[in-house]
């Protein structure tokens, strides 16, 4: 099974943290940002992050909207999600899954697991295409961290974090 990651987006620390051990429980790589601009940085310094999982109203120049933009933007082969507590469908596109909090961890990972899957399968000939992270992981001369176990690694849970 491929290992992919994923990139929450979250203002408040117990939702992040919540989400995130959803997600590492289920098997995937997590990273952790406060705020949109914590995730851009992010994504600049990180290399194969395969989807983000973002709130929409957080503090900040931008916020999850616009991070959502910008993703789409300047890394296209990133997949997208939109999570938020208002309740209405804020998504700024129609491919970009919209999921109103609170909800069932299995919906996210539900979720998370059909925007990877369609990731995986679409390309600009409608071919198969690798995922960030395979074609990240190909590319010997590029820097990949490595996950690393943090006190969650007890429980075979396995994250990154990296802070502003």
């Amino acid at each position: 099974m491929e290992l992919h990651t994923i990139l929450v987006v979250d203002d408040d620390f117990l939702v992040r943290m919540t989400i995130a051990a959803v997600l590492s429980s289920a098997g995937f790589d997590v990273i952790e940002a406060s705020d949109a601009g914590s995730a851009l940085d992010i994504l600049k310094e990180q290399p194969g992050i395969d989807l983000v999982c973002t709130d929409v109203n957080m503090p900040g120049d931008l916020d999850g909207i616009g991070l959502a933009r910008r993703v789409r933007e300047d890394y296209p082969l990133i997949k997208i999600m939109v999570v938020s507590g208002c309740g209405e469908n804020r998504s700024p596109a129609p491919d970009i899954p919209f999921l109103a909090k609170p909800f069932l961890s299995g919906r996210l990972i539900e979720l998370v697991r059909e925007q990877l899957a369609l990731r995986s399968s679409e390309g600009p000939a409608g071919g198969l295409q690798p995922t960030w992270s395979q074609w990240i992981r190909r590319q010997k001369h590029l820097p990949v961290r490595e996950p690393f176990e943090d006190q969650a690694g007890a429980t075979g849970c396995r994250s990154l974090a990296l802070s502003k």
